[in-house]
């Protein structure tokens, strides 16, 4: 990241590499909350496909799993569909499990650095106070860059783990919804057989 930071440097000048800098932090910071608000579809999600297989589910069969096919290929789509709602369960809690986000210092950290500064340029008396005003901005802008970068850096990092995660209880919860249906068909066939 260092070697990218210094590339970049070359062909910008301070306050246009920090404008891309803070850009990209504040969009990985959005997009931590858009991670949260899709992983809300699975919440709601999750619960009422559990609440249908378990609705379809039937135990009364279970010690004659290995009689009959039908009855068979049911508990085989039953548990499938409950293994992988419990796996897509498992990626969803991973995905919002709370996590620390690199951020930089506190404002109060920052305007104490500022003032402290500020006092080091005042005993130069050859400066104007605009000249001094500018060497903090410019001493700021160093300071807060290569921060700001490894902030974005380490939010980026987190969010792409969190996006993996999201896409495999997805997948999980897509691949739950195939047996289902089979769950269901098999149910009602052994209804309508008196089973």
């Amino acid at each position: 990241m260092a070697g990218m930071v210094a590339a970049l440097r070359l062909f910008m000048d301070e306050h246009e590499f920090y404008k891309l800098c803070l850009g990209e932090y504040r969009f990985e910071k959005t997009e931590t909350g858009a991670l949260y608000q899709r992983a809300g579809v699975l919440l709601v999600a999750l619960p009422l496909l559990g609440t249908v297989c378990y609705k379809l589910g039937r135990i009364d069969l279970i010690p004659r799993v290995f009689e009959r096919v039908d009855i068979f290929i049911y508990y085989v789509a039953t548990t499938i569909s409950f293994l992988s709602l419990s796996v897509s369960a498992f990626f969803l809690y991973m995905c919002i499990f709370p996590r620390g986000y690199p951020s930089l210092a506190s404002m109060k950290k920052w305007q104490d650095w500022r003032d402290k500064y500020k006092e080091r340029l005042a005993s130069d008396k050859k400066q104007s106070i605009n000249q001094k005003e500018r060497l903090i901005g410019k001493e700021m802008l160093r300071s807060v860059i290569p921060l700001l970068a490894d902030a974005q850096a380490g939010c980026s990092s987190l969010n792409e783990k969190r996006r993996k995660q999201f896409r495999r209880s997805i997948l999980a919860v897509g691949f739950a919804i195939i047996p289902i249906p089979i769950q269901a068909l098999f149910r009602l066939l052994l209804h309508l057989q008196g089973i």
